[in-house]
């Protein structure tokens, strides 16, 4: 296999890849019609739950008692999330959780399913 043949093979297994994260749909060859078709990725089973838990939760206006009752928030953290409002004024995004002590990047997508801002 020639250099460029081999940097050309890269690039076509990095798009693949790349396409196959984001469940895209490429043609496999310029000169073949057929066309790959790959897989969406799995929800997170987080977000089936919250389909079963109701409707969700706005951080803008939740009580200590309904912030409680989320996933993983305990009396430290809902008191956490209460203080931060009444510092900070409203939440404009669910990410501003992320400005909580105690609330990481796996907390945050655990509760996404859960929680709004409206």
């Amino acid at each position: 296999m020639k250099a460029y043949q081999k940097i050309l093979f890269c690039l076509a297994a990095a798009a693949l890849m790349t396409a196959s994260a984001w469940g895209t749909i490429l043609p496999r060859a310029a000169s073949n019609e057929k066309v790959l078709q790959t897989p969406r990725p799995v929800q997170a089973k987080a977000s089936a739950a919250a389909d079963e838990w109701g409707p969700k939760l706005d951080l803008n206006s939740a009580t200590r008692e309904e912030l409680l009752e989320l996933p993983g928030i305990g009396e430290a953290r809902a008191d956490a999330i209460l203080e931060y409002r009444a510092e900070n004024g409203r939440f404009y995004g669910v990410e501003e959780l992320l400005n909580i002590t105690g609330i990481g990047e796996k907390s945050l997508e655990k509760l996404r399913g859960y929680v709004m801002v409206d």
